[in-house]
């Protein structure tokens, strides 16, 4: 595992590989920005994993993303113990926070959020389909 103890900021494309499995501190995050992009592809028997280091709804930050770029794909991944605290800015916690950006999310599974699965603010452009999701305690996809 890859284990990340503070808000990294993604600023350049950054390509996760299948299988990967990050472990967040109750202060590590992501946050997507500038002519930054997340892509993390997984299969359905090689998923990427996105989780807190204890096993707790909304034990750490979260993945904030803020680009427009149709880059910025979770397929094949879980994210799971977000929401503890927002990452950059906003009240709206969450595993993910898409504000302003373009996200695509499909074949995921998004639990244990201390907000909401997926937050998406009204500028957001969210693309989602056959994701499983479980308790999040704010619900699923919010806006």
């Amino acid at each position: 595992p890859y284990f990340i103890e503070t808000v990294i900021d993604i600023i350049e494309p950054l390509t996760i590989e299948e299988g990967a499995d990050l472990v967040f501190a109750e202060d590590g995050g992501l946050g997507v920005y500038d002519n930054g992009t997340l892509s993390a592809v997984g299969t359905s028997s090689n998923k990427i994993t996105f989780r807190g280091k204890e096993n707790i709804n909304g034990y750490w930050r979260g993945i904030h993303i803020e680009t427009n770029s149709s880059n910025n794909e979770f397929i094949h991944t879980v994210v799971k113990n977000g929401g503890t605290n927002y990452v950059y800015c906003c009240n709206n916690v969450a595993n993910i926070l898409l504000k302003g950006g373009q996200l695509t999310v499909s074949n995921s599974e998004l639990s244990e959020s201390g907000g909401c699965g997926i937050y998406v603010q009204s500028n957001g452009n969210l693309t989602e389909s056959d994701n499983t999701f479980s308790g999040n305690m704010d619900g699923d996809v919010c806006q």
